[in-house]
């Protein structure tokens, strides 16, 4: 498969990082649009948290001064992560998130992340898929969708891209139906 494939396949907007093989999973995404954060709201958390169950595996492309700070975060709370180098100022964040506090103030870091176009995704499953990390480019390949679905923040926090199953995005969309008012 060329790269122009996968880049067409990529549920991510920049070029140096990407999520292959989704359609042959049979998998979509929704891609939701709102006039101010979605997170500014209690109601955008908890619709954010029952997206999916704890543990939640959050992956971000962070700068090299919030590295001690998440890094902290995560130390106190007993949390497991790890942290990888991938340029000369970023790097690859991935951690398990028991907790539901933990949960949303990472919550802003993904939005802020998101407003400099950076990786920034949660998912319910951290065995669903292989990671590489190939001349500073991360690269994700889906290996099981039976269960798997992956929320991501884009564009400051006016942007929620859920990528899933159809009956799981079909649910979903019933469910925004009733809280229309994040608008």
């Amino acid at each position: 498969m060329e790269k122009e494939d996968y880049e067409q396949k990529s549920v991510f907007d920049e070029n140096h990082y990407q999520f292959n093989n989704l359609e042959e999973m049979e998998m979509e995404e929704l891609t939701l649009y709102f006039e101010k954060q979605l997170i500014e709201s209690k109601d955008g958390e908890k619709f954010l948290m029952s997206l999916v169950d704890f543990p939640i595996y959050m992956h971000l492309e962070i700068f090299d001064f919030d590295v001690q700070e998440i890094g902290n975060l995560f130390t106190s709370g007993n949390s497991t992560y790890t942290i990888q180098k991938l340029k000369s100022d970023t790097y690859h964040f991935e951690a398990k998130i028991d907790d539901n506090e933990l949960f949303i103030e990472m919550l802003g870091y993904m939005t802020a992340y998101a407003g400099y176009g950076r990786l920034n995704f949660y998912t319910n499953c951290n065995t669903c898929f292989k990671k590489e990390i190939i001349d500073e480019e991360i690269q994700f390949d889906l290996l099981d969708s039976s269960n798997f679905m992956l929320v991501t923040i884009k564009y400051d926090g006016n942007v929620l891209s859920i990528v899933s199953g159809k009956s799981e995005l079909k649910e979903i969309r019933k469910q925004l139906e009733h809280l229309n008012n994040y608008e």
